[in-house]
């Protein structure tokens, strides 16, 4: 009951959908492909100075004959530029949870699917004093993670992460299994807080 008075909800601002806007510009994305068409979905308010919104865009690829696709992006805002963003499907953003911790205050903010609910992917971002938000790399330690399991062995992609303890659950899967039904169990990794990252501290089988 302690952990969860830990941390505060925040309330989400949700403009009606298919609002047209001008969207925040992802230098890297740009770098890539060409962007034919962008338009902002939705979007609202994490914390005072920092916002979130659902683009959709049409690129073209660098690779001819290849057709135009159609993205979607959740992305986390800083004073009009671009933080961290991820491709949420048909995805929409749950509401933020915030956390102090020694390294700074930590802000969590999941995307799930519309149609499930299941959480798709996260930003994790950071920040220490003043300092501008640093997004977090949650994906990491699973390499590290999977060099301590059996030969065949695997960790499946989806996985429960918790702030506190700091910890991700999942399954295992084996060489042979279905998607639908890993077979190798269970498993805990303890995690700490690094700079940039999610660091692998401990590991367990189950």
């Amino acid at each position: 009951m302690h952990h969860l008075l830990a941390l505060l909800l925040i309330g989400l601002t949700i403009p009606g959908l298919g609002q047209a806007s001008a969207c925040t510009r992802i230098p890297s994305v740009e770098t890539s492909v060409t962007v034919k068409h962008c338009e902002v979905l939705r979007r609202g308010q994490v914390i005072a100075g920092l916002q979130w919104e659902i683009q959709q865009m049409v690129v073209q690829p660098p690779r001819q004959g290849s057709g135009d696709l159609t993205l979607s992006l959740a992305m986390i805002t800083e004073q009009g530029e671009a933080v961290a963003w991820t491709q949420p499907d048909i995805g929409t953003p749950s509401a933020p949870e915030r956390l102090a911790t020694p390294r700074g205050l930590l802000i969590r903010f999941p995307v799930a699917s519309r149609s499930s609910g299941r959480t798709l992917d996260q930003i994790w971002l950071r920040r220490a004093g003043l300092g501008s938000w640093l997004p977090m790399d949650t994906q990491s330690w699973r390499g590290e993670a999977e060099q301590r399991l059996r030969i065949g062995e695997s960790l499946t992609l989806s996985f429960d992460l918790e702030l506190r303890p700091l910890r991700a659950r999942g399954r295992i899967a084996r060489a042979g299994d279905q998607p639908c039904c890993p077979g190798g169990g269970s498993y805990i990794a303890w995690l700490e807080l690094g700079e940039d990252r999610l660091v692998l501290i401990g590991f367990s089988q189950h």
